[in-house]
């Protein structure tokens, strides 16, 4: 797919009145909408008008379903305009290695069940996919910024309810007037949770007692903060760069910074914080704002390391005591061993979440390989496709963050880009970004920002070194 042809003259084509363009960003801005919708509806479905498991199952599905017929609309209507760049040729090597893996285990005897093998492999396509729809709909002349804007609205509903609920609700209201609980245990099948802590809605930090973490409109607090620190990082990004001399725009980027920084910290997942972290010092060299990038960051540790429960989450890691911490180190020594011993991988079905849930009770091996998305890449896919599949992550990065798009403002091309390199630090201790409902808006943003033409300047190795080296020696004297 070639990005110089993104906005093509087929996007002028008219349905009923609509222009293609506009009537892709309604479909999309609808999908986008519905994303956090989905599991509050399906929840509330669930709970209180009684519809079945595989009922509220097909609420969740909606959402592949809908992208899947979209990709294959678009895909129909401007084939003869696709053009593949290099990283897409890594993106369907990766897709290739999805295929084989889930093919050949079972020819050599592999005993995995169906439903685990294309639950997993549903999941590993997840950013490939979106990114496809994301580049189709640039093709259809669909505009990177007023998707961002509608995404950032939805997300600001969400976030309020997420915010607003873990300062507002009690504990027990995740159990009862809505049982996210019982939803996960039941409809998701993860039979494990049977509790609040077991489904992860509670945290104890070594002496310093349990503590809710927000999940929002999710169903699971790690999701929760990866989906939410895209609109974050957005709103540093906008705050940097964009003129704030009018009262609203100004109100607005304040208020947006207030609730999305609201909303990944009350998670208490101390991945994406890092993950933060490191997107603001990127954000620094690339933007030349060195030294709103260092308050940013003295901001943020302040009310990690200073305010409860934040604190807690810090501490008792450091000291030991998080038995929480303690598991992800297990299990991230366990996906190494694992995958030193199979070094050509296990199977698709044999790293993922789900693969090893619908696989229990089967007589198959499951590796269950978890906590790093890259290790369960590789059980998954062996050491060929989780090089396809960081290829393509790095072409992505370099293709949003490095550029400054004319056709799209700095703070939503460089945004999107900041915010998926702090979704990818956060893997190192998850999955999420591999999961449908947290990750498809990042991946569909991305799509979106990549199919835009580039008219401006690139950044080159150089000037990143040039910015670095000035960034570590006098980030405190450059001017905001």
């Amino acid at each position: 797919m070639n990005s110089s042809d993104a906005t093509s003259g087929n996007s002028g084509a008219r349905f009923g009145g609509l222009t293609e363009a506009r009537l892709v960003t309604w479909i999309l801005v609808a999908f986008l909408v519905w994303i956090p919708l989905q599991t509050p509806v399906a929840v509330l479905a669930h709970q209180y008008l009684h519809v079945s498991d595989r009922i509220a199952q097909g609420i969740l599905l909606l959402k592949d379903v809908w992208a899947a017929g979209l990709i294959a609309v678009l895909g129909l209507k401007h084939a003869r305009e696709i053009r593949f760049r290099w990283f897409d040729w890594s993106a369907l090597a990766f897709v290739v290695f999805v295929g084989l893996y889930s093919v050949i285990p079972t020819l050599l005897g592999s005993r995995l069940p169906a439903l685990a093998i294309i639950s997993s492999a549903r999941e590993l396509l997840v950013p490939v996919e979106l990114y496809c729809l994301g580049r189709l709909a640039g093709y259809a002349g669909v505009s990177a910024s007023a998707l961002v804007k509608a995404f950032i609205a939805a997300a600001a509903g969400a976030a309020i309810f997420s915010v607003g609920a873990f300062l507002v609700l009690p504990q027990s209201f995740w159990q009862t007037g809505y049982n996210l609980v019982g939803f996960v245990h039941d409809v998701q099948g993860i039979t494990s949770a049977t509790s609040l802590w077991a489904a992860s809605l509670v945290g104890a930090y070594g002496d310093s007692g349990q503590f809710l973490r927000a999940a929002g409109p999710f169903t699971h607090p790690v999701g929760a903060a990866v989906y939410f620190s895209l609109p974050f990082i957005l709103a540093v990004c906008a705050a940097w760069t964009t003129n704030l001399r009018r009262t609203t725009a100004a109100i607005l980027v304040a208020a947006g910074l207030v609730l999305f920084g609201l909303a990944i910290l009350t998670p208490i997942s101390r991945g994406i914080w890092i993950g933060f972290l490191i997107a603001v010092a990127v954000l620094g060299v690339t933007l030349r704002k060195y030294r709103l990038a260092v308050v940013t960051v003295v901001v943020f540790c302040a009310i990690v390391v200073l305010v409860a429960p934040f604190k807690y989450a810090l501490s008792s890691a450091a000291d030991g005591s998080d038995g929480s911490a303690v598991a992800h180190g297990s299990a991230l020594w366990y996906g190494i061993q694992w995958c030193l011993n199979h070094l050509l991988g296990g199977g698709v079905g044999q790293g993922d979440q789900y693969g090893a849930i619908y696989s229990a009770g089967s007589g198959a091996d499951a590796a269950g390989v978890g906590e790093n998305m890259y290790l369960m890449t590789y059980a998954s896919v062996g050491p060929f496709g989780l090089l396809a599949i960081v290829a393509f992550f790095a072409a992505m990065l370099w293709e949003t963050i490095n550029r400054i798009h004319e056709s799209v403002p700095v703070w939503v091309s460089v945004g999107v880009g900041a915010a998926l390199l702090a979704s990818l630090v956060a893997a190192m201790s998850a999955s999420t970004l591999m999961r449908f409902t947290t990750a498809a808006s990042i991946w569909l943003l991305v799509g979106v920002v990549v199919a835009a033409p580039v008219t401006g300047q690139r950044v080159t190795v150089a000037d990143l070194r040039q910015r670095f080296g000035r960034f570590r020696r006098r980030a405190p004297a450059e001017p905001a």
